[in-house]
């Protein structure tokens, strides 16, 4: 790479990254960034933030990374540098397959062309703006919790603000090229298309598609069973996802979540792998229609919400530390288990998680700890089953046993016996 090509202000920002192609199980390479550290960028902190922040480097510091390791190439940091303007970028994937030759010549900012050679990004540095997702168009469009690779390659143009841009001038191309994919892959009925028709004719994509809504979305808000994990967990994710969001919104459609879907897909691509916009949304809108059941609404939900809490919690749950919300989970599976001559039931983590509201990890260890605390007794671990719904773990309910003791309670401290039920000091 040529070093004088590149901007003064580029190279003297502290936003450098390496990055190396990888291939991400289930899917096709993908760049993945890394701090000059040699850690992945963004794995267990929060992109722009303190910590990342903190891990971006310098061009030199880049340079000796990558020369010194076995990386792809650089990348350039995207969002707020602290001085209220934020570095930004526009990125054209499949210029000749997507249509996108006269996009690509008039983009403003530092233009060069990407890694692949068949694409272009722009860099540019001003306000902040409104993400552009990818949507199978070719066009994205970034201003914060992203990198962008640097080649040198066919470099022209110099930085300024993109922002006037992509609101004026790149969203109503990018919203345009949108329909053609959703109409090409047959996935609009004619309800939905007049939905998108209303976004693109809104001031500058800001606005909601429907007023009377008022639907103000935050992915902070989000439970955690609508977070994904795991590779594996996005289809399951996006259906707890819709239904979420059905039962806050109940007189929504689809696309009105749109903008919190782009959002959703961004913060976790780098655990559900490299799907793209088009599948994803179209999997969004599949799961929207198949939600029977709004949270709180479901046979499960209703038996959970019946259970009498007045009833003081028993002795021996209490000394084993259970509060509430854990001597709840037991009644359930006691309900659960009332129809079956031998006490069986089937509980999912994904579902016990939704009801008691953690994460699936999380009521995964409480179902562990019924089961070491012999109150529940493992059957069946649940599974996926391709092109079916997961089959959730089957469980028998043994009870409350009346004969589970402290033999000694020595200063506050109770240790549990490997294996049994029991307690020992």
């Amino acid at each position: 790479m040529q070093r004088d090509v590149i901007p003064l202000l580029m190279r003297e920002a502290p936003r450098w990254l390496v990055w190396r192609h990888e291939q991400r199980r289930g899917g096709k390479p993908t760049k993945i960034p890394y701090y000059v550290n040699g850690k992945q960028r963004g794995k267990g902190i929060t992109l722009d933030g303190e910590q990342d922040l903190a891990q971006l480097a310098t061009f030199p510091e880049a340079q000796r990374a990558f020369d010194a390791g076995d990386y792809s190439g650089l990348g350039f940091a995207l969002g707020p540098d602290g001085t209220r303007n934020y570095w930004q970028g526009i990125d054209l994937d499949g210029i000749n397959e997507n249509g996108l030759e006269d996009l690509a010549q008039a983009l403003p900012g530092y233009v060069e062309t990407s890694p692949s050679g068949k694409g272009a990004h722009a860099i540019g540095y001003g306000q902040p703006f409104k993400a552009l997702g990818s949507n199978g168009t070719g066009i994205e469009a970034y201003s914060s919790k992203r990198f962008f690779t640097v080649t040198g390659t066919n470099p022209h143009g110099d930085l300024e603000c993109l922002a006037e841009y992509v609101k004026k001038d790149l969203l109503p191309l990018y919203t345009l090229a949108f329909h053609r994919v959703i109409d090409s892959q047959e996935l609009q009925d004619s309800q939905e298309s007049q939905d998108l028709q209303s976004y693109r004719q809104g001031e500058e994509g800001e606005k909601e598609i429907d007023k009377d809504h008022d639907i103000k979305q935050n992915l902070s808000d989000l439970p955690p069973n609508c977070r994904p994990q795991k590779i594996g967990h996005r289809n399951r994710v996006l259906f707890d996802l819709a239904r979420h969001l059905k039962t806050k919104y109940p007189d929504s459609k689809s696309s009105d979540h749109r903008s919190l879907l782009e959002g959703w897909l961004q913060e976790h691509r780098p655990v559900i792998g490299t799907k793209d916009w088009a599948t994803t949304w179209a999997d969004f809108r599949n799961a929207w229609r198949k939600v029977k059941y709004l949270e709180g609404q479901g046979p499960l939900t209703q038996i959970f919400e019946s259970i009498d809490m007045t009833k003081p919690i028993p002795q021996q749950l209490l000394l084993l530390g259970y509060d509430e919300t854990i001597y709840k989970v037991v009644e359930l599976c006691r309900l659960l288990s009332l129809n079956s001559p031998e006490g069986i039931l089937f509980l999912g983590n994904r579902t016990l998680a939704g009801l008691i509201g953690v994460s699936q990890p999380s009521a995964g260890d409480i179902l562990r700890m019924l089961i070491e605390d012999g109150i529940l007794e493992l059957i069946e671990k649940g599974h996926l089953r391709k092109g079916h719904a997961p089959r959730a773990s089957t469980y028998r309910y043994l009870g409350v046993p009346g004969g589970m003791a402290v033999t000694r309670l020595c200063c506050g401290v109770i240790t549990r016996k490997a294996g049994l039920g029991h307690w020992q000091t």
